[in-house]
């Protein structure tokens, strides 16, 4: 179960800080854009924006907000409260993941025809947004400053981003497709374009969350929480 009240501090949170509001104008911009996309690219351009915004960013800004809970002293009082690790996770996943489905689903109407795979596209939304935010809480636990924070994941971003590039063969390096990023922009596209996401990358998807679930709770336990 999930701790309620820390759950709704986490969206009041996010309203504080602006963060519905930057993602209503950015898809905004988006949906504009996707106005002038040939429609044989439209699927694919859909499927890139959605993978970098309502999935990735979400790893930016949960960062922030962790990073700002420790400059603030407020972890030493999360720490000493029956909270705990788990909970903590929870209502900082599930609060991200939130935004991240809509806008996600928003996005997809663009290109929403009778073929579109919504209930696998909700499942994939789902497991990559929580996936993402993880990745970000651990990477925040060990970090010290926001600037500190963007670099490592510049730089992460910019490593796991190159199996994308054997997805769209202008690489041949099979071994890439192992990394989640693969498997989550190989599942959005099939979702959109109507086909199903069972198969190995499912599999390997579901493996990845599991790892980085484990991971995360272990890093604010000990670090975060006990260091």
């Amino acid at each position: 179960m999930m701790n309620i009240s820390w759950f709704k501090h986490e969206i009041r949170l996010q309203l504080k800080n602006g963060l519905y509001g930057i993602y209503i104008l950015v898809n905004l911009i988006y949906l504009f854009l996707l106005g002038y996309v040939p429609e044989e690219f439209k699927n694919l351009a859909v499927s890139i924006i959605i993978f970098t915004d309502p999935t990735l960013l979400g790893m930016v800004f949960i960062g922030a907000f962790i990073l700002l809970e420790k400059v603030s002293g407020v972890i030493g009082g999360i720490a000493v409260s029956p909270l705990g690790a788990a909970d903590y996770i929870k209502g900082k996943v599930f609060s991200m993941l939130i935004i991240s489905l809509i806008t996600s689903l928003v996005l997809a109407g663009a290109v929403k025809g009778t073929n579109f795979n919504i209930q696998g596209f909700i499942f994939v939304i789902v497991l990559s947004s929580i996936l993402f935010t993880l990745a970000g809480i651990i990477i925040a636990v060990y970090t010290k400053t926001i600037n500190q924070y963007l670099i490592v994941i510049t730089i992460l971003g910019a490593i796991t981003g190159i199996p994308l590039l054997d997805y769209f063969r202008w690489i041949e390096f099979p071994i890439l497709r192992i990394i989640p990023t693969y498997q989550v922009f190989v599942l959005i596209e099939r979702t959109i374009a109507g086909r199903s996401i069972m198969g190995w990358h499912m599999v390997l998807l579901i493996g990845w969350l599991i790892v980085f679930g484990l991971a995360a709770i272990s890093s604010v336990d000990q670090k975060l929480f006990r260091g």
